[in-house]
């Protein structure tokens, strides 16, 4: 799931396409996300807006970006070929670990190494920028599944006690993955917003004749049902009806488990 926003996120980016995404978020020194790419000139023209931004408060700023975009312009339309390379390199991912070169046909391109060069800095600059906001982003992801098993819900009976649980649900193991692009981009983008979290549900009975109720942790249920990736909104504890259903069907089992113990007993 990740990978599959990674690089949604990068072509929003001007990174259209990339060879490959790594990302290590375990919350551990060193650890963050990089990208491999071996962009041609078509792909280093379309990024020059990216990389040579007039998104800049001090107005020399925006100026030296236009000169520059408009000299580079001139240079690449007479170029018949370029290849910035992106790589990965060390035991660690992270925005630091990415490498940078160019190369021509021509080996120091006729005169304009300099200006390739300047180029390639830029990408770098703009590249671990990016690969720094990817990691924040990937973060605020795995920050919205649910991580630890925890009891928002219960009701007891005179002889049942029903359970909601939420389970872990890792972000790296979801049904989101298989979602067609628009859906999966909306809900992602929800989640990195704090609009939506996703969770596991685990719906529980315990039978109060057969159990002792100050241990029923312990106890086993008479009847599970479990339900993964589940979408809602946070501090919503139907869970967009989910928890109704799951109850309801819980009901269902205990009733036709009665109904054919009666059955076998006639």
């Amino acid at each position: 799931m990740l990978k599959r926003y990674f690089r949604h996120f990068l072509k929003q980016r001007g990174f259209s396409e990339v060879n490959d995404v790594l990302y290590s978020l375990g919350y551990c020194q060193g650890d963050g996300c990089s990208f491999t790419a071996s962009l041609d000139l078509s792909e280093v023209k379309a990024l020059l807006p990216f990389v040579y931004s007039d998104d800049h408060t001090r107005a020399t700023d925006r100026v030296k970006n236009l000169i520059s975009l408009r000299n580079l312009g001139k240079v690449l339309e007479t170029e018949e070929d370029l290849t910035v390379t992106i790589s990965q390199s060390g035991n660690y991912v992270h925005e630091n670990t990415m490498s940078f070169d160019w190369e021509t046909p021509w080996g120091d391109a006729e005169g304009s190494a300099d200006l390739y060069d300047d180029l390639v800095d830029r990408i770098e600059e703009y590249a671990k920028d990016t690969a720094k906001v990817m990691a924040d982003v990937g973060y605020s992801i795995i920050e919205a599944f649910q991580q630890e098993e925890e009891c928002t819900w219960s009701f007891k009976t005179d002889r049942y006690l029903f359970q909601l649980i939420e389970t872990n649900e890792e972000a790296c193991n979801t049904l989101v993955s298989d979602y067609d692009e628009d859906f999966f981009i909306s809900l992602v983008e929800s989640l990195i917003a704090g609009k939506s979290k996703i969770t596991g549900l685990k719906a529980q009975v315990f039978d109060l004749t057969a159990v002792d109720i100050d241990n029923v942790s312990v106890e086993e249920p008479l009847e599970v049902i479990h339900l993964g990736g589940v979408e809602y909104s946070p501090g919503d504890r139907s869970y967009g009806g989910c928890r109704r259903e799951l109850v309801g069907e819980l009901i269902s089992e205990i009733r036709g488990s009665t109904q054919q113990t009666q059955r076998q007993a006639a």
